[in-house]
Protein backbone atom coordinates (compact mmCIF):
# COMPACT_ATOMS: atom_id res chain seq x y z
CA UNK A 1 0.00 0.00 0.00
CA UNK A 2 1.22 3.83 -0.95
CA UNK A 3 0.74 6.47 1.97
CA UNK A 4 -1.67 8.93 0.89
CA UNK A 5 0.44 11.48 2.28
CA UNK A 6 3.75 10.78 0.37
CA UNK A 7 3.52 8.26 -1.49
CA UNK A 8 5.78 6.21 -0.20
CA UNK A 9 5.56 2.11 0.53
CA UNK A 10 4.00 1.62 3.48
CA UNK A 11 5.06 -1.02 6.26
CA UNK A 12 2.10 -3.62 6.59
CA UNK A 13 1.75 -4.84 10.83
CA UNK A 14 -0.85 -5.80 13.50
CA UNK A 15 -2.02 -3.47 16.85
CA UNK A 16 -1.97 -6.23 20.09
CA UNK A 17 -5.38 -6.45 21.98
CA UNK A 18 -4.71 -6.34 25.34
CA UNK A 19 -7.25 -6.89 28.12
CA UNK A 20 -9.98 -4.06 27.24
CA UNK A 21 -11.40 -3.00 23.44
CA UNK A 22 -9.43 -1.24 21.06
CA UNK A 23 -11.71 1.23 19.80
CA UNK A 24 -11.74 4.91 17.40
CA UNK A 25 -14.03 7.70 19.36
CA UNK A 26 -13.98 11.08 18.12
CA UNK A 27 -12.06 13.50 19.94
CA UNK A 28 -14.56 15.43 21.45
CA UNK A 29 -16.45 12.56 22.74
CA UNK A 30 -13.18 10.99 24.48
CA UNK A 31 -13.65 11.35 28.93
CA UNK A 32 -10.11 9.41 29.40
CA UNK A 33 -9.32 5.62 29.98
CA UNK A 34 -12.02 5.12 32.73
CA UNK A 35 -14.99 5.65 30.97
CA UNK A 36 -13.83 3.82 27.72
CA UNK A 37 -17.00 0.94 28.30
CA UNK A 38 -19.46 3.54 28.01
CA UNK A 39 -18.15 4.97 23.94
CA UNK A 40 -20.00 5.02 21.48
CA UNK A 41 -16.86 4.50 18.78
CA UNK A 42 -15.78 2.22 15.73
CA UNK A 43 -14.68 -1.36 17.65
CA UNK A 44 -11.26 -2.20 16.13
CA UNK A 45 -10.50 -5.12 17.98
CA UNK A 46 -12.67 -7.36 21.45
CA UNK A 47 -10.47 -7.82 24.39
CA UNK A 48 -7.44 -10.02 23.09
CA UNK A 49 -7.85 -9.90 19.63
CA UNK A 50 -5.57 -7.93 17.50
CA UNK A 51 -6.32 -5.57 14.82
CA UNK A 52 -4.85 -6.23 11.12
CA UNK A 53 -4.18 -5.33 8.81
CA UNK A 54 -2.55 -1.86 9.57
CA UNK A 55 0.01 0.42 7.64
CA UNK A 56 2.94 2.03 8.88
CA UNK A 57 4.70 5.17 7.23
CA UNK A 58 8.16 5.82 8.27
CA UNK A 59 8.39 9.07 6.22
CA UNK A 60 5.48 10.51 7.90
CA UNK A 61 4.72 8.36 10.39
CA UNK A 62 0.89 7.85 9.83
CA UNK A 63 -0.89 4.62 10.46
CA UNK A 64 -3.96 3.81 8.06
CA UNK A 65 -6.10 0.86 9.89
CA UNK A 66 -9.40 -0.33 7.44
CA UNK A 67 -12.32 -0.18 9.48
CA UNK A 68 -14.22 -1.97 6.52
CA UNK A 69 -16.51 -4.52 8.22
CA UNK A 70 -15.85 -2.77 12.16
CA UNK A 71 -18.90 -2.59 14.29
CA UNK A 72 -19.77 1.07 14.51
CA UNK A 73 -21.48 1.04 17.69
CA UNK A 74 -22.46 5.37 16.98
CA UNK A 75 -25.00 4.24 14.71
CA UNK A 76 -26.73 1.79 16.75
Amino acid sequence: MHCPYCNEEMHEGVIHGDRYSTKWVPVEKDRGGIFQWFYKGIILGHMGEDVEPVFYCEKCEKIIIDTKGKRDTRKE
